[in-house]
């Protein structure tokens, strides 16, 4: 999808915001500069699936999910998820940034032992007790960390070239790493939906 004038995709104006830049000065007031922090990265989060045309809600069911109560959408081996992330963490400092893509169960601050299921290895939300929209997988995850640690200029252009192309459900998590000169970190969990439950 490119803008009007159809040299940069429309999400570029992306470029310029960060969660510091979207989060309101009334939610650090209120609620103190740990909930204003995850607050803005979760905006960011948002704002990034959106312009990847992924859901910013849980849905009430997911095909093939388990449970009931709000579910998030598998984009487990899906390039999309992983621009999304890598969109989201944007303009944050490094440590912040890869804690961003790093899963974390609801209600936890440390991060998912590896003996967890499929769905909590991939659950990476920085609203730690709120359903999320999607869940990845972990390897999606650390795809979207091996983005980050490269150069933003380079994943910015390879980014670009190929908006439609990573925008596009059946565009893998691998086809985005080949892009950028990385190993392909598939094969990826098999990720069922279901309702993570409360904190």
């Amino acid at each position: 999808m490119l803008s009007a004038r159809g040299s940069r995709p429309a999400w570029a104006w992306f470029d310029r915001l960060t969660p510091a830049a979207i989060c309101v000065s009334a939610v650090a007031a209120a609620s103190g500069l740990a909930a204003a922090a995850e607050a803005g990265s979760r905006v960011a989060v948002v704002a990034a699936l959106a312009a990847l045309g992924l859901p910013v809600a849980p849905a009430a069911e997911q095909p093939g999910g388990r449970g009931s109560g709000p579910r998030p959408l598998v984009v487990a081996g899906q390039a999309r998820g992983v621009v999304a992330l890598w969109l989201a963490a944007r303009g944050l400092d490094p440590d912040a940034a890869i804690k961003l893509a790093t899963a974390g169960r609801r209600g936890q601050r440390g991060t998912t032992p590896a003996s967890a299921d499929a769905f909590d290895r991939g659950f990476a939300w920085p609203a730690s007790c709120e359903t999320a929209p999607v869940v990845w997988s972990a390897q999606d995850l650390a795809a979207a960390r091996a983005l980050l640690g490269r150069p933003a200029g380079e994943v910015t252009s390879a980014v670009h070239r190929g908006w439609d192309r990573w925008r596009d459900p059946g565009t893998g998590t691998d086809a985005l790493l080949a892009e950028m000169g990385l190993s392909p970190a598939g094969p990826f969990d098999q990720v069922v939906s279901r309702d993570p439950g409360s904190c």
